[in-house]
């Protein structure tokens, strides 16, 4: 889960995920069960250092571009 709020704070990127989209500042992994949280299983923790053991370089540019917002004026 991540900072909703991030990227309007000018927070730096911190991870593309596969879709596209950009999550700004910290965030945390969590394991679902349906509808429920639950903790990670050790073979999940394991998978998520290795998947996130490297940072990656994510410009501000590119994470403003990510904000998602459109404004219509009437």
């Amino acid at each position: 889960m991540g900072n909703d709020s991030a990227k309007l704070l000018g927070m730096e990127g911190n991870r593309r995920l596969d879709n596209g989209s950009i999550i700004a500042g910290p965030f945390f992994v969590i394991g679902t069960e349906g509808e429920s949280f639950r903790s990670l299983t050790e073979a999940e923790v394991k998978a998520y250092l290795q998947q996130y053991a490297e940072p990656q370089q994510i410009s501000q540019r590119e994470v403003q571009a990510d904000m998602g917002f459109t404004f219509y004026c009437f």
